[in-house]
């Protein structure tokens, strides 16, 4: 449990880092739901069905993440919210890929743990 903390505390020195570059305020109800979109969308779709799991092809994942982007995209658009830009882009892909290693070493390190 203590890999998992240390990896999302690595994760948060980057996200605070970008957050201060981007202005973004994590802390409205939108950008909240936005992030953790992302983010378990990468910790349940990557990093366990993918990564550990192997239940999931990496290309039927990838579509699966898409999907879910897009209707995140479409939410936003219909609720005349734009935040479709370059930045938004990588805040994003960060995002998720923090949430797949984590996913990932959750899965990985708390099997060991119990068993």
């Amino acid at each position: 449990m203590k890999i998992l903390l240390l990896c999302l505390a690595l994760g948060l020195i980057p996200f605070y880092f970008m957050n201060i570059a981007f202005h973004i305020n994590i802390f409205e109800l939108e950008m909240l739901l936005h992030i953790l979109v992302r983010f378990f969308a990468g910790f349940l779709i990557l990093g366990i069905w993918v990564w550990y799991w192997h239940k999931l092809k990496v290309k039927y994942a990838i579509l699966i993440i898409i999907g879910l982007f897009l209707s995140d995209i479409l939410f936003d658009y219909f609720r005349n919210v734009y935040n479709f830009n370059f930045e938004m882009l990588i805040y994003d892909f960060y995002t998720m890929i923090w949430g797949s290693i984590s996913g990932f070493v959750f899965i990985k390190f708390g099997k060991k743990k119990s068993q």
